[in-house]
């Protein structure tokens, strides 16, 4: 499969620990096929919940990847739409 990279986007987060996040979803590393990719968007959805908790706290939002790592890999909790899409564009971008 080609490396194409149509739209220049290079993801924000240099080296995340691919494999704690694989933990976080419960899935395991495999080769990359289509089937692969359902199965991790999958147990992405069924993992992570969307949760808005921020907002209601009065938190701050801001779009570092590295602290949406932090809070939804590394402490567990879920996020906003567009931190759960661009964490896990990471993800594939590093599989």
């Amino acid at each position: 499969m080609s490396r194409l990279n149509f739209f220049g986007n290079k993801p924000k987060i240099e080296g995340i620990n691919v494999n704690f996040y694989l933990k976080r979803i419960k899935e395991k590393r495999e080769k990359p096929s289509v089937s692969y990719l359902k199965k991790l968007h999958k147990a992405h959805l069924i993992n992570i919940p969307f949760e808005n908790l921020d907002i209601h706290y009065k938190n701050k939002i801001i779009l570092d990847y590295k602290k949406i790592y932090e809070k939804i890999v590394r402490r567990g909790r879920g996020g906003f739409c567009y931190e759960l899409n661009g964490l896990f564009y990471h993800l594939l971008f590093h599989l």
